[in-house]
């Protein structure tokens, strides 16, 4: 199976991330939540965030 954005594996959960915010971002209408959606891609695609955990909760 071939992945949708061929990245090496180091990088792989961080461009998913920018990926989903860049999703989000086009969908989003409320201009706060854009605010935010777009302040959080602009850190993830510079590298200085850390992409969340998708961890279940313990």
């Amino acid at each position: 199976m071939k992945p949708d954005i061929a990245v090496p594996a180091a990088k792989a959960q961080q461009t998913a991330y920018v990926a989903i915010l860049k999703t989000l971002l086009a969908k989003a209408t409320d201009p706060e939540k854009r605010g935010a959606l777009q302040h959080d891609l602009t850190n993830a695609e510079k590298g200085d965030s850390d992409p969340p955990s998708y961890s279940p909760p313990q």
